[in-house]
């Protein structure tokens, strides 16, 4: 699997990040940069997208999609960090309406970083944000938490952060489906079906007995 690690906003001007307890353009870097460090170490091909300076923010953000589907990745995942009213607080991940695989790895990520002390904000509809919209391949954007908010930073810490996001993307992605082919009184038809099937190249086929 190809994946695409969006490293949200750019480091200052058009397209920068929310300024809050820290600076939300340095710490997607952080995250991002620990992130994509952890999906190589267990296989992953990578492909950073990163745009430190724009002339606007849909420039930006333009640039960033087009890194994702001119290398034809197969997930693109953006970091980001939320401000509001700093009282908010938690994770929470968007995904386009209707795709389930982009719905389940966004619960999966935020049960994930909920794990190691974060509110469970949940998986929400993202379909009206442009690197959702625009991406080709199932994309999902964290909120890793709320960057103006006390009691998140406390919990904080870049590195704790990105292994959270890289365990998520690997629960969802060893997800297991198992088929069957048939059930058989005499052996000699199991065995040829058996034949059959690793023949069409399921070399991990086996009769269970």
């Amino acid at each position: 699997m190809k994946i695409c690690v969006n490293v949200g906003h750019t480091l200052k001007g058009a397209g920068s990040g929310a300024i809050g307890i820290k600076n939300e353009s340095i710490e997607n870097r952080n995250v991002a940069s620990e992130l994509i460090s952890l999906l190589k170490g267990r296989g992953y091909e990578v492909v950073l997208s990163k745009v430190d300076t724009a002339h606007s923010n849909v420039a930006y953000l333009k640039e960033c999609v087009d890194i994702s589907n001119n290398n034809k990745c197969d997930l693109f995942i953006s970091i980001h960090f939320n401000s509001f009213n700093k009282k908010a607080y938690g994770v929470e991940c968007f995904y386009y309406k209707n795709n389930e695989n982009g719905k389940k790895l966004a619960n999966s990520i935020c049960e994930s970083i909920s794990s190691i002390g974060f509110k469970n904000r949940g998986a929400k509809d993202g379909s009206n944000l442009y690197v959702i919209r625009n991406t080709l391949c199932d994309a999902v954007l964290i909120e890793c938490c709320f960057i103006d908010n006390d009691d998140d930073m406390k919990k904080y810490d870049y590195k704790k952060m990105a292994k959270a996001i890289c365990d998520g993307i690997i629960k969802k992605d060893s997800e297991i489906y198992r088929v069957c082919v048939g059930s058989f009184k005499v052996k000699d038809n199991a065995i040829n079906c058996l034949n059959e099937a690793k023949d069409k190249g399921f070399d991990d086929a086996f009769i269970y007995f």
